[in-house]
Order: structure tokens, then C-alpha cells, then sequence
């Protein structure tokens, strides 16, 4: 995973693309997802999954969130 410290508590995350993904999605590329606001802006302590493929994607913590590759 790429990523740059910010501070001590937050990481700025580089995303592959902009796709944004619903819970339950199967059947999307295999990798790490993290998760995300309905528009893709960032949330409070957000999820970081890991799929294989053919997975389905989780629940996020909050109705409406997203999942965005990350790498």
C-alpha cells in the first residue's frame, strides 16, 4: 500500500482510480479497498479491507459510505 504520513493519527492514501463501489459488490478486482464517503471524500477512521477475487465487498461502518481501490 502507498501511502504519506500526515500526522500521527491520519494517512493520506493514493488511490488506483476514482471508482467508487457499494457494500456488497461482487465479483470486483482483487486488492485493498478503503472506505469512503457517498462522493468519495474522506471519513472518520475509515475501513481498509482486503478482497480476493470473486469476493464480495463488506459493510462499511455508516449507511450510504463507499469503497475505493487503493491499490
Amino acid at each position: 500500500m502507498i501511502y504519506r504520513i500526515i500526522s500521527y493519527y491520519r494517512k493520506e492514501v493514493v488511490c488506483i482510480n476514482n471508482f467508487l463501489y457499494k457494500p456488497g459488490e461482487d465479483n470486483k478486482p482483487a486488492g485493498d479497498y478503503i472506505e469512503v464517503g457517498p462522493r468519495g471524500g474522506q471519513v472518520n477512521d475509515p475501513r481498509i479491507v482486503s478482497i480476493d477475487p470473486g469476493d464480495r465487498l463488506p459493510p462499511t461502518s455508516e449507511p450510504k459510505h463507499k469503497w475505493k481501490k487503493i491499490n
